[in-house]
């Protein structure tokens, strides 16, 4: 750096110096948006979803469930399904 990059530095350095504040003012936020205040909610006791059906198997394909590693259930269709899932656990 030369004598020029120097006094320049140190003019910016000054300046910010003598405009940055010593004593910074922290804003007050309780009184922001007016917390006293009380704003209530749109609650008009009306919905706008409407109740599904709950699932429920109908057919006769599957004969059972099975269960392998923890919660982990299977449905099980046929008596070879039963003895792979055995065969599987360990």
């Amino acid at each position: 750096m030369n004598s020029k990059d120097i006094d320049f530095l140190r003019s910016v350095i000054d300046q910010r110096m003598r405009t940055t504040s010593t004593n910074p003012q922290i804003p007050n936020y309780r009184n922001y948006r007016g917390s006293d205040q009380k704003i209530p909610s749109l609650g008009t006791g009306i919905g706008n979803a409407v109740l599904k059906e709950t699932k429920q198997y109908t057919g006769s394909k599957m004969i059972g469930i099975s269960q392998m590693a923890k919660s982990n259930a299977i449905p099980i269709f046929n008596s070879d399904h039963i003895e792979e899932v055995a065969r599987m656990r360990r």
